[in-house]
């Protein structure tokens, strides 16, 4: 989104904070299941009766482009992610009259050079590379974002370059799958992140998500070079599931045991790293004692954070195919697996109790509080000054809740 206000900025169009006052609306969509796109045509619903032209950019064209033309009635124009390089022209034409417009594109790097308007102070997120390897049977985002696409490391780095000196201070290297990162352009992850660590400057850096397949591969390079005190001390690798027979079904590119040998390189190193993972319920074939593995594996492994998933087939997926299991099941499984995440979150956040140490505040927080983030990504609610915003602070942590620490600011 940020590339395509940047290019509308050029243009001279400004963003409005008042819907009702504005000449034309865009609608970027990110897609990835059923209840999203459920999501996106609601919101799409929404914005139209204020009777202005909805521009509709992102996933959600692409993904179901047949939904699109019989629900969102009277759109002004579709655009694909590869397209927002047109967003100007298309945007002219709909101030014109035009309407109905559609624009599909083949993916490009040059994308990624395009002008951004930052919509953060502080925070720049780096895409490193769009489109993936794998072809889960779950995920419909392969249609949209298609095969790898690595941006090249000196373009990164200029990138971050450019953002430190306007005062950004938080960068997040962002892609589908950032284990698989340079793939296709004879580089790494690894590679990536000692040319960024190069950078001199003040500044913490998030490694995106990591597919347990490509993450194994970085191993144990990857492990020394997070020793950096830049690099915040999370991961997040997506498991899926807790049985093999299902990450098969899924068609998954790693084991179980691949996912248990990243984080035990990591926790080893780093015993108070953050470990983010996911995890889809009731996918088609899913058998009681399937589930068993998977609620074992979180009991076992213990991550700080899971996201929960009830299985939903998109129309273009493989999974759409596959047998479905009861919706009842999916939610008495769900509900099972979601009670132990509490119960583990909590209890890992409540280890930090006591815990002194710096912070970067990154963010505004509700009932007048700041967020401050740790070296393990934790977030640390404040009630602080306003003007502390983008600081490095030194914290003690108070208490916890099963989603974020409660700290207080100390001298």
């Amino acid at each position: 989104m940020e590339r395509i206000l940047g290019l509308l900025a050029l243009a001279g169009f400004e963003p409005i904070s008042d819907v009702k006052d504005s000449d034309f609306i865009i609608l970027n969509s990110f897609e990835e299941k059923v209840t999203t796109e459920n999501r996106m045509i609601s919101r799409f619903r929404d914005l139209s009766r204020y009777g202005k032209p909805v521009i509709v950019t992102g996933c959600l064209p692409k993904m179901n482009l047949g939904r699109c033309l019989n629900e969102c009635k009277g759109f002004a124009a579709l655009l694909d992610p590869n397209s927002i390089d047109k967003i100007v022209d298309v945007v002219h034409r709909v101030l014109s009259g035009e309407s109905g417009i559609i624009e599909f594109s083949s993916p490009k790097r040059e994308l990624f050079s395009l002008p951004k308007l930052p919509t953060h102070k502080i925070i720049h997120i780096v895409p490193i590379s769009f489109g993936c390897l794998g072809n889960c049977a779950f995920c419909g985002v392969k249609n949209v974002r298609e095969r790898l696409v690595s941006v090249p490391i000196i373009e990164i780095r200029s990138d971050i370059e450019r953002a430190l000196r306007d005062g950004k201070k938080e960068f997040w290297l962002t892609s589908q799958d950032d284990g698989v990162y340079g793939w296709d352009i004879g580089t790494n992850l690894n590679v990536l992140l000692k040319s960024i660590l190069e950078i001199d400057g003040v500044f913490r850096l998030r490694v995106g998500m990591m597919n347990p397949g490509g993450a194994k591969t970085l191993l144990p390079d990857i492990v020394s070079i997070f020793r950096d005190e830049r690099l915040y001390k999370f991961i997040h690798v997506p498991v899926q599931s807790g049985s093999d027979r299902i990450l098969r079904l899924m068609k998954r590119q790693h084991t179980v045991q691949d996912f248990v040998e990243v984080v035990e390189a990591f926790r080893s190193k780093y015993p108070n790293i953050t470990i983010s993972t996911d995890i889809i319920v009731g996918f088609p074939g899913e058998t009681d004692e399937d589930f068993q593995m998977t609620y074992d594996l979180i009991d076992r492994v213990r991550p700080d954070i899971v996201n929960v998933s009830k299985f939903g087939a998109h129309p273009s997926t493989l999974a759409v195919k596959m047998e479905k299991i009861s919706n009842k099941v999916i939610k008495r499984r769900s509900k099972i697996l979601s009670e132990i995440v509490k119960k583990v979150s909590l209890k890992r956040n409540k280890k930090w109790i006591g815990w002194e140490g710096e912070a970067l505040i990154d963010e505004i927080g509700k009932n007048n509080t700041l967020v401050a983030r740790n070296f393990a990504y934790k977030p640390i609610v404040l009630k602080a000054d306003k003007k502390l915003f983008g600081k490095f602070v030194k914290v003690k942590i108070k208490n916890a809740r099963k989603t974020y620490l409660i700290g207080e600011i100390v001298n």
